[in-house]
């Protein structure tokens, strides 16, 4: 290109500018996005090239390539949408009317408009869909006019108006929904406003899953899918007409169209409440998976796998080769996309991984369904998006690896003993099951009630307790003495652990049962974490009792002083008025990190916080720490509380991501008196072994007296935990001395994360 400047050869110089814009253009992976931004750049500082040597077409022709590389990124911002739209406005005046190249502008001006629609008002949005719609028509025209329609020219005005079809319908059925069900609702029924929740998404959630609400079935009062599907088609220019066109063309072309048939499918799947569901398009996905394209393939498939009926559309064969694909998919995105790629392919199918696990669980493939959840778990938090899923996998240990998950229609437990692979089946445990117990607004579910209504978050975990002691003791029963449970879904915001055969043991001492994220990331963080001893013997109390503006904790203020007492004189202990900076320093330099205050579990997991005297700590600045404690200790609210985002991400795992060897924290609200009983049993136990068995503090001290400080809770009374009271000079309990303490609510609120890891 620098010749071509200095000896000023413009079709020299055009050329080479031309190559390397294309060139960045095709790049797929890694970072594509970034790859066609920065094509567009060079496509549009080509056309004002042109356009100075007075080339027209030829600057028309780079100004909508430009256009083009934006319209074609996977995830545009609305600048480059607006921009891209712009382009395609000023090229399309370029070009002679009733000619080839101004119908091709108006596609990429109808694809400009969809594509834009996006980032509109709802009260706009009709409009750029009506515009897109007329530009695609007009095209068409233009074409038909022309002695020859091009090759492949159908089909692709075929596709443009189906992904229309599809984007236009489902904006319009999003506003049909919320029309017809807010005032669906009839007054003698509960009012939504009761529960803080809108009316519209009071129905939505009504129809999804009823025994939420204390429904039996669906209610009556709800609109009718259909109706509400019909609506939103009627509210669709010629919808029917444009999608039977499209059907025809298939049907008479003998050529493949396969993208043309994914977007017929998908289409046809949008409106199955009208029309029944499509027969998937096996023939299509497998000539596109030959064809080498995994992103198209993938994001076809994937809202494929989601279908309730799956099992019923398609033969067992095709089942376990669309899921082994998928996760072929998810082996072939982390070697070769960037990091922002992936996490914006998981933030949108985030349960995709997931059900397809179920799927191939359901059809006995144990390994499949093991590497599929394996693969893609703890990815971003555990910065091991770009890793190799399969680094690990030749390791030996003797641990049972237990995945548990769920689908809407049954849960499964899948292990993994070094080199062998087994699960089971549970049916009653579907996604809808455990839904309607843990988010049951009627009953007071475990994640709605919280800490507003401990009675009854105390009852529902009591029920859930029962519903999983199947579970518990297949795995009890199916496993080794050394057990990493590694919840999915809503098993990450109930402690598995703690009920029935599996808690029992875990009691007894004769089981070691923990929490990890997954295998391949306890063994990422294992591999991280620096070899040499942590000589320095430091427990920092990061205390946050008495913070200003939230009720102080009367029992919680005493733990410095319990910790003070418990630490032999070899240890240094430090106490902090806790802030970001203590907590971020401490995590960072201490052995023992003791946090004791409040915290809260928030919706989005990234805003989960501790409050501190200072401003609060999220689980995003935890995150970037590195951090080098050999125990993280948090006895406050909802710590451990990771909900059904299979990132697993909580207070509690937001520190083992960042490099703490082992972390408590807690699955629910817990009350004060609990949080002090569990901290004076775990100092007390450390205390009776010297605080460690060896020069270095490590994983198997910490685990040992998390074991007894559990037993203390569950089998103490009312009178032996007032003894251990007033040794710290804290409040007492009321009640009779003989009766228990605490129960189930209590002591199983306390979790464990980590894993020694003895590899062979």
């Amino acid at each position: 290109m620098s010749v071509a400047r200095d000896n000023k050869f413009y079709y020299l110089e055009k050329d080479a500018l031309s190559r390397y814009a294309q060139l960045l253009a095709s790049v797929q992976a890694p970072k594509r996005d970034i790859f066609r931004a920065r094509a567009s750049e060079l496509f549009l500082q080509l056309g004002e090239f042109c356009q100075q040597h007075r080339d027209r077409e030829m600057a028309a022709i780079a100004l909508t390539n430009g256009a083009l590389c934006l319209l074609e990124m996977s995830t545009p911002s609305r600048d480059q949408l607006h921009h891209a739209r712009k382009l395609c406005n000023q090229t399309i005046s370029m070009r002679r009317k009733n000619s080839a190249d101004y119908a091709y502008s108006a596609f990429n001006l109808a694809l400009a408009e969809r594509r834009m629609a996006s980032y509109l008002r709802d009260s706009e949005k009709t409009l750029a869909y009506s515009r897109a719609r007329l530009y695609l028509k007009r095209a068409m025209r233009v074409f038909k006019k022309l002695d020859s329609i091009p090759v492949g020219l159908k089909a692709t005005y075929h596709q443009n108006v189906l992904e229309l079809l599809l984007d236009w319908f489902s904006f319009e059925v999003v506003r049909a929904r919320h029309t017809k069900y807010e005032s669906c609702v009839p007054s003698s029924d509960t009012n939504p406003e009761d529960w803080g929740i809108p009316t519209a998404e009071y129905a939505r959630l009504a129809r999804a899953n009823p025994i939420v609400f204390g429904y039996a079935d669906e209610p009556e009062w709800l609109p009718s899918e259909p109706a509400v599907v019909s609506s939103a088609i009627d509210a669709v220019p010629d919808f029917s007409t444009d999608m039977e066109a499209a059907e025809a063309y298939l049907g008479a072309s003998t050529l493949k169209h396969d993208t043309l048939e994914l977007a017929l499918f998908k289409l046809r799947s949008a409106i199955t409440a009208c029309g029944g569901p499509p027969a998937p398009p096996i023939r299509a996905l497998d000539s596109i998976w030959d064809s080498g394209q995994k992103e198209v393939f993938f994001n076809a498939v994937t809202p494929l796998i989601s279908w309730e009926d799956l099992a019923v559309a398609l033969s067992d064969e095709d089942i376990l080769r669309l899921c082994r694909r998928i996760y072929q998919c998810l082996v072939f995105f982390r070697a070769m996309w960037s990091e922002d790629d992936i996490q914006s392919v998981l933030r949108s199918d985030q349960l995709s991984f997931r059900f397809a696990a179920c799927q191939l669980a359901r059809l006995e493939a144990w390994k499949d369904a093991y590497l599929m959840l394996e693969a893609s778990r703890g990815l971003k938090s555990s910065k091991t998006i770009a890793n190799d899923p399969t680094l690990f996998d030749s390791f030996s240990d003797e641990i049972s690896w237990v995945h548990v998950t769920h689908s809407p229609q049954s849960s499964y437990a899948i292990v993994r003993q070094n080199d062998r692979f087994s699960g089971a089946c549970f049916p009653k445990l579907s996604g809808k099951d455990l839904t309607g117990e843990l988010m049951s607004f009627a009953l007071g579910g475990l994640l709605v009630a919280g800490s507003a209504d401990r009675a009854a978050a105390r009852s529902s975990a009591q029920r859930i307790e029962s519903m999983l002691t199947e579970l518990s003791a297949w795995i009890c029963k199916n496993t080794t003495d050394v057990v990493a449970l590694i919840p999915g879904g809503y098993y990450q915001g109930f402690p598995l652990w703690a009920v029935g055969d599996l808690g029992t043991r875990l009691l007894e001492g004769t089981k070691r049962i923990t929490t990890v994220p997954s295998r391949s990331v306890a063994y990422e963080l294992e591999n991280r974490r620096p070899s040499s001893k942590r000589l320095l013997r430091t427990i920092a109390i990061e205390a946050a009792y008495d913070v200003a503006g939230i009720p102080p904790l009367n029992w919680s203020k005493h733990e410095p002083a319990l910790v003070k007492k418990s630490v032999p004189e070899t240890w240094e202990v430090v106490t902090h008025d806790a802030t970001a900076g203590s907590i971020t320093e401490s995590l960072r330099t201490a052995t023992i990190l003791h946090f004791t205050g409040h915290s809260k579990s928030s919706f989005d997991p990234l805003q989960s916080s501790l409050f501190t005297h200072g401003q609060p700590v999220s689980v995003m600045q935890i995150l970037s720490i590195e951090a080098c404690a050999a125990l993280a200790y948090f006895g406050s609210c909802e710590s451990g509380l990771a909900r059904n985002d299979d990132e697993m991400l909580s207070i509690q795992t937001a520190s083992y991501y960042a490099g703490v060897c082992a972390t408590i924290g807690t699955t629910w609200a817990i009350s004060d008196p609990v949080g002090f009983g569990f901290a004076a049993a775990f100092y007390e136990s450390l205390s009776t072994k010297g605080f460690g068995s060896s020069d270095e503090f490590g994983i198997d001290d910490a685990y040992e007296s998390y074991v007894r400080a559990l037993a203390w809770l569950r089998e103490t009374s009312i009178g032996r935990a007032n003894e251990t009271f007033n040794k710290y000079g804290a409040p007492t309990l009321a009640g009779s001395a003989d009766v228990k303490a605490f129960d189930f609510y209590d002591w199983a609120a306390f979790g464990f994360m980590g894993v020694r890891l003895d590899t062979a």
